[in-house]
């Protein structure tokens, strides 16, 4: 469930791909398209999302591990979704990202 301006509106998880931090704001991209911008911190997902699917990638970015097409790994390592993204994985989080997708892979 998702504030809006009109009150609360309900997703899936499974339709989100990814979350982008903006300041103070979250952009929530949907498997449709869509982008919704919350008013709440990228911290805040990341506390529901992370035991759900979900690898935070970069201090501005947390994806479904789901939409990954590929894990590009190089000194500057990024990720490709599914929506043809392609986004950086810091350094501060890449061993943990690489420790989501060993879990990932065996639930597959």
């Amino acid at each position: 469930m998702l504030p809006s301006s009109e009150g609360y509106n309900m997703y899936n998880i499974s339709d989100i791909i990814k979350c982008e931090a903006d300041t103070c704001y979250t952009n929530i991209y949907l498997n449709n398209g869509e982008k919704i911008i919350v008013s709440k911190a990228i911290n805040n997902f990341e506390k529901i999302l992370s035991e759900l699917g979900f690898s935070r990638i970069h201090s501005k970015y947390l994806v479904n591990m789901r939409y990954i097409e590929r894990y590009k790994k190089a000194k500057t390592s990024e990720v490709v979704l599914t929506d043809g993204s392609e986004l950086p994985i810091s350094r501060n989080y890449k061993v943990s990202f690489e420790d989501d997708m060993k879990h990932s892979a065996k639930l597959i």
